[in-house]
C-alpha cells in the first residue's frame, strides 16, 4: 500500500488537537463519512471515505489518472482517509522502500541511518546523527528525506496513492498551518 502523508511539522514538541483539525476536515469537506459507517463493519473511528471537497484540495499529476474513491465489491483498493494519531512521543514514518537521507550541510546520503534507528526512536528529541562525510551532527529531524519519510506527531494517510502521484493544494496546507500553528509538510509511504 502506498500514502500521501500529510503532517503538521514537529517544530514544537507539542500534540496538535485532533478535534479541531477533524472539525475542519469535515467542514471543508477532504473527509466524508467513517469508512466503518459506509462498509458497516468496524473497522476503526479514524478512518474516512473522502469528502466531496477531496479533489479540490487534492492535485492529481499526470494527464488522466484514475483513482478510486469508494470500496469496490471485487475487494480492489481505493482511496481513503486514515489519520493516525496523535502521538505524545514523536514519530517517524517510513517505509522499506526509503532512501537515505541526505545531512542538510553537505546535502550527500547518509546511509547509516537505519543503524542509528532503533535508538533514536527510544529517545527522537535526544539523539544524533553523525554525517560519515562532514562529521556534522544532528537529529533526525534535520536530514533532507526529500518526501521519502517524515517525523511528526500526527498523520493524515490519503491511501493507496503512489509517490508523486497526489500532491496537497497550498492554501489546504496553509489552513492547516492555522488550525495547528505550525506550518505543514507532506511526504510519501510505499510499501
Amino acid at each position: 500500500m502506498s500514502s500521501l502523508v500529510l503532517s503538521p511539522k514537529p517544530e514544537i514538541a507539542t500534540t496538535p488537537n485532533l478535534e479541531n483539525i477533524l472539525i475542519y476536515l469535515q467542514q471543508h469537506q477532504f473527509v466524508g463519512i467513517p469508512l466503518q459507517n459506509h462498509l458497516q463493519q468496524t473497522l476503526t473511528s479514524h478512518n474516512f471515505l473522502v469528502g466531496e471537497a477531496f479533489l479540490h484540495l487534492i492535485t492529481f499529476m499526470g494527464c488522466s489518472p484514475y483513482i478510486e474513491l469508494e470500496p469496490q465489491l471485487d475487494g480492489k483498493s481505493f482511496c481513503y482517509i486514515h489519520i493516525d494519531g496523535p502521538w505524545t512521543e514523536l514519530q517517524l514514518r517510513y517505509s522499506d522502500k526509503t532512501q537515505s537521507p541526505r545531512c542538510h550541510i553537505c546535502h550527500k546520503r547518509i546511509t547509516t541511518w537505519k543503524e542509528t534507528l532503533e535508538l533514536w526512536l527510544a529517545q527522537p528529541i535526544n539523539n544524533i546523527i553523525e554525517c560519515p562525510h562532514c562529521s556534522n551532527k544532528q537529529s533526525l529531524l534535520d536530514l533532507s528525506w526529500r518526501k521519502d519519510a517524515g517525523c511528526g506527531y500526527l498523520f493524515i494517510n490519503v491511501e493507496n496513492i503512489f509517490p508523486g502521484e497526489a500532491v496537497p493544494v497550498p492554501k489546504f496546507l496553509t489552513k492547516l498551518a492555522t488550525i495547528t500553528n505550525t506550518t505543514w509538510q507532506y511526504f510519501y509511504i510505499q510499501s
